[in-house]
């Protein structure tokens, strides 16, 4: 029998040779988010709400773990109200 002291460094690679092309492509995603979130943050000032609720939207498909997308689109939803909803 091997000692795991040999495999795990075998092990170790696997593991990240396997996970490597999905931190790629994730980072890839973060920055084409951010790159969205900034185009939309720029226009706000001349769009509708529900022009600008779609924007972050858009920007939450790519990365659902923006923070500062899901604060804009909350300040959205606030600014159009209750009464919209029904």
């Amino acid at each position: 029998m091997v000692p795991i002291r040999h495999t795990f460094p075998f092990l170790l690679l696997l593991i990240l040779c396997w996970t490597a092309p999905a931190f790629a492509a994730s980072k890839a995603r973060r920055t084409q988010a951010d790159s969205l979130y900034a185009v939309a943050i720029r226009d706000t000032a001349g769009l509708s709400l529900k022009e600008r609720i779609r924007r972050f939207k858009q920007v939450l498909k790519l990365d659902s773990r923006h923070a500062p997308a899901h604060h804009q689109l909350a300040r959205c939803y606030i600014e159009r109200g209750p009464w919209a909803r029904a």
